[in-house]
């Protein structure tokens, strides 16, 4: 019988009988042990989430810059609290392997993303439409413009959503002649829970169309047509009104996850975009990589809006999943 075992092989063991004919001097066993072949590549997700692609094995995540192990993470992900490098040990049998330090940022300006009031600006187009232009922040995934006709209480909030976002543009059909309108931005930028930047100070802009004289002015103010009944209708889905309570950035073509409040205390409304209908997975994990609430969901194609009960969960942060086929989304998820 025989066993050999080395570092970073699997185990191997066997019998030979051998059968000695003569003098013989001794017998000699020749195996060839498979090597055990650890997977180092670690992804990081939005949110700081570093996630090891390696399986069966069990994981000790570092801090790059101390080569300390970080008590508590051992588990497959680990949620980056902090800007830094982060690295996994991965561990099976008698065999280690470390993958590469990833970096972690926060890429949001601080204390917080506001917007400069001075890049805000207003300009009437030769076709009459109205464009409100902003400077972008670092790191944005969003920014939500809000609108007053006049003085109020008439007002819109459209969502832009991307990095790049800083332009919105009001049609002709809807924008009164001769009418002052204030507009204000703030943007979000792309970390879990979200950080939304503080509105800028309200700038404004006189609405004159191109086709219409100053002369007329007067006449107009008089008119039924200056009248508006009820909030402008901007918020439709072209412009995004249908997240108008967060900025994420989103596109019809991906599939993406939201969940708010965030912080939350007890009842959560999951958002998820589907690329097309079917079986999928929610599940909740704890900062440790454990298990806290799991539900099968079948989603239909596109928008889809899930409550989520979890008023047993204690407080601190949390992983929110959402498998489906071959897609896997995660948001982080403060509870309070």
């Amino acid at each position: 019988n025989y066993t050999i075992t080395l570092d970073c092989y699997e185990t191997l063991s066997g019998s030979v009988t051998v059968e000695c004919i003569g003098g013989g001097q001794g017998v000699s066993v020749f195996a060839i042990p498979v090597e055990i072949v650890l997977d180092t590549e670690v992804t990081l997700e939005e949110g700081n989430i570093l996630i090891s692609s390696a399986t069966g094995v069990t994981y000790q995540w570092i801090d790059c810059a101390t080569e300390e192990p970080i008590e508590g993470a051992t588990n497959q992900f680990f949620v980056a609290l902090e800007e830094g490098e982060y690295a996994v040990i991965l561990t099976q049998n008698n065999c280690s392997a470390t993958s590469e330090c990833i970096p972690t940022s926060t890429p949001c300006e601080s204390p917080y993303p506001d917007v400069n009031p001075e890049s805000l600006n207003a300009t009437i187009l030769p076709n009459g439409k109205l464009r409100f232009e902003w400077e972008p922040i670092s790191g944005q995934i969003g920014c939500q413009i809000n609108i007053l006709v006049g003085a109020g209480p008439q007002q819109a909030s459209i969502i832009k959503p991307g990095p790049d976002a800083s332009v919105f543009t009001a049609p002709v059909s809807q924008l009164v002649p001769f009418t002052t309108y204030f507009y204000r931005v703030r943007c979000g930028c792309s970390q879990n829970p979200l950080i939304v930047g503080q509105y800028t100070p309200y700038a404004s802009v006189f609405y004159l169309p191109p086709t219409i004289t100053e002369e007329m002015g007067d006449a107009y103010a008089d008119s039924p047509l200056s009248q508006i009944d009820g909030d402008i209708q901007w918020s439709n889905a072209s412009l995004g009104a249908d997240i108008v309570s967060e900025l994420f950035a989103m596109k019809a073509s991906e599939s993406w996850v939201r969940v708010g409040p965030n912080p939350a205390q007890d009842n959560v409304n999951l958002s998820y975009n589907s690329i097309k209908e079917g079986q999928g997975l929610i599940q909740v994990f704890d900062a440790q990589g454990k298990l806290a609430f799991e539900k099968v969901m079948t989603f239909n194609e596109g928008l889809n809006n899930v409550n989520l009960n979890l008023n047993e969960l204690e407080n601190g942060f949390y992983i929110v999943e959402v498998l489906k086929g071959e897609s896997r989304e995660s948001i982080r998820l403060l509870m309070q």
